[in-house]
């Protein structure tokens, strides 16, 4: 099949080059007229696990190919996926900006016996496939036949290639029986359920299910502070909740919350479209509040162990959102780091983050130093946060902490490090929902976690 992807992201690149892999021609257009040109010569601009291969392999090939001109890619695509950004603001409101854009610039097509498919991975409001249907056919003539579907992505930032190949589920919404039989074969290669739906019930499912995540990972942290109130370990209360088959162990982990590009913007627009129409999502809309506090918990503890943090120095392990990726979006990291500042104006703020530290160059404060190695960020420092559960940091031993460090405290915001360990060795390292096993040096306050310096 000839395939065209409008929106050269994470999800339209890996879409593209995973069905050009399978033996489609594929190109991917983007209006990112930079982009594009790096890709074309083999670069690719973000960091995304196993992609370069994929892209490679399959350009040289000649099976995949990029563009900038999304106008003329029904003249012979028989399937256009349109996997572009729909970002929110405060208010939840999604942009769909980005998609009008690439459904005004679709041009029509001489042949008056050819149908086309449209499908739109991007995630939108419910009822979008329609809107989208009314516009493109009051603008194209009526010898144009075209399908409008929606296939939502539940594609992971850092292993999208995998999600890709290895689908948990492919949910395909059309109002077409013969267009869903067609989709249901071109996706039959990929293993993983195939549920053929309406439009609109695949438009909520992809809301819903990042809602469904949010709530759990709000959950869990909820308790977390809980335990940290009450004398009990979280850790043993999540996997005791992960070994009870009705709820399962994934997404359980206490932390600094959720960030990226999906969920923040996702459960917003959820929260906002259910107001509009009468049915509010309460729990939702609590889940958002819950991971917006997180970052001031985070906060509190280290003004617990460190006395006026504004004349201190604090390293920031890790500004990506999550391993694995270089995006920033919605960082628990930055908005960490925007607390800190506004509770103490004047304090020395270094960071480091393996594959992010470009990005976050340029939207961090001139006052923040983002440095090119873990050593150069905590040198000197009073105290350190993992925001960035990046494997790097979990094998840095007990004596460089001691050595690089003012102080070896170490607030481990992800329960990524092994705390037991590095307690042993002289290094005093706080998790989520658990209290600290102090070195024997230190002797545990009233009030305070550890002694405050």
């Amino acid at each position: 099949m000839k395939m065209a992807v409008i929106g050269a992201g994470i999800v339209g690149l890996a879409t593209g080059a995973g069905f050009a892999d399978l033996g489609h021609t594929v190109q991917c257009v983007d209006i990112d007229t930079s982009k594009i040109a790096q890709l074309s010569r083999g670069i690719i601009p973000y960091y995304e696990p196993g992609l370069e291969a994929l892209v490679l392999r399959n350009t040289a090939a000649g099976r995949l190919s990029f563009g900038h001109d999304p106008a003329k890619v029904l003249l012979e695509a028989e399937l256009v996926f349109i996997a572009v950004g729909t970002p929110t603001g405060d208010t939840g409101e999604m942009s769909l900006a980005a998609l009008w854009s690439a459904i005004d610039r679709l041009e029509a097509w001489p042949q008056s016996d050819v149908r086309r498919i449209v499908a739109i991975k991007s995630t939108v409001p419910v009822g979008t496939s329609e809107r989208v249907e009314s516009r493109l056919r009051g603008r194209l003539p009526e010898h144009c036949l075209v399908d409008i579907v929606s296939i939502p992505e539940f594609m992971r930032e850092g292993s999208s290639v995998r999600d890709f190949f290895e689908p948990s589920r492919i949910v395909i919404g059309t109002s077409s029986a013969d267009v869903a039989e067609k989709l249901t074969q071109l996706h039959q290669r990929l293993p993983g359920p195939i549920l053929a739906t309406d439009r609109r019930s695949a438009e909520l499912a992809k809301l819903a299910a990042n809602a469904c995540l949010a709530v759990k990972i709000s959950f869990a942290n909820e308790i977390a502070a809980l335990a940290e109130q009450t004398g009990a370990d979280y850790p043993s209360v999540a996997h005791s909740l992960g070994l009870d088959p009705r709820i399962g162990p994934h997404f359980l982990a206490a932390g600094l919350g959720f960030g990226g590009s999906c969920l923040p913007k996702d459960t917003r627009a959820l929260v906002r479209l259910a107001d509009e129409v009468g049915a509010p999502q309460t729990l939702v809309e609590a889940a958002v509040r819950a991971n917006a506090m997180l970052p001031l918990r985070m906060v509190r503890k280290l003004e617990a162990a460190i006395s006026d943090p504004r004349r201190r120095k604090v390293a920031i392990l890790g500004l990506s959102f999550k391993p694995g990726t270089d995006d920033i979006r919605e960082a628990p990291a930055l908005r960490l780091i925007a607390e800190l500042t506004r509770r103490h104006p004047g304090i020395t703020l270094t960071a480091y983050d393996p594959e992010a530290g470009a990005a976050a160059r340029k939207v961090l404060p001139s006052s923040v130093t983002v440095c090119d190695s873990a050593e150069e960020a905590l040198k000197d420092a009073d105290a350190a946060i993992l925001a960035t559960e990046w494997r790097e940091f979990r094998h840095i031993p007990a004596d460089d902490f001691k050595k690089w460090m003012n102080r070896p405290i170490i607030m481990d915001g992800r329960n990524a490090l092994d705390a037991a360990a590095l307690n042993a060795q002289g290094v005093v390292c706080i998790g989520v929902g658990r209290l600290p096993v102090l070195p024997k040096e230190f002797i545990r306050r009233a009030g305070e976690l550890v002694p405050k310096i």
